[in-house]
């Protein structure tokens, strides 16, 4: 299975009904069928920001934890990401994930370089990708 840097980018509606910037993976369909990537591991930073965007500080912050995160957590496949959001005051990065347990102990190691940073977390059993799902069919018409 090869993982490429194929994405939808486009807007919608949050769950708060505000407009979010999304950048959803295209091309997932073989890690999807496998069965293996039964988890979606959300992370989220919030931030204080006028509209959609973070201040400058937040920005470099998350900017940093993109740079980071998507690199060592795709490094063996174990978690893949496919998508992110940008919401009025927070950025959401969402992974799909073989486990949990791992992904967290890397997400530990990747981010000690970094300062104690305000990340939330949350994990759900999706094996059949619905949220990924929803985010596409938020993009495609």
């Amino acid at each position: 299975m090869r993982l490429t840097d194929n994405w939808f980018n486009g807007l919608a509606e949050s769950e708060a009904g505000q407009t979010a910037h999304l950048h959803v993976r295209d091309e997932l369909e073989e890690f999807r069928t496998t069965g293996k990537y039964r988890f979606v591991i959300e992370i989220a930073y919030p931030f204080d920001g006028e509209g959609i965007e973070p201040s400058d500080t937040d920005s470099a912050q998350i900017e940093a934890v993109d740079e980071l995160l998507q690199t060592a957590m795709e490094r063996d496949k174990m978690a893949i990401l496919a998508a992110s959001i940008l919401e009025p005051v927070r950025k959401v990065w969402l992974y799909v994930s073989r486990t949990y347990d791992p992904f967290f102990d890397r997400l530990e190691e990747v981010l000690a370089e970094l300062p104690l940073l305000p990340l939330q977390f949350e994990v759900v059993q999706d094996p059949d990708w619905s949220y990924y799902q929803e985010l596409l069919d938020k993009l495609q018409p």
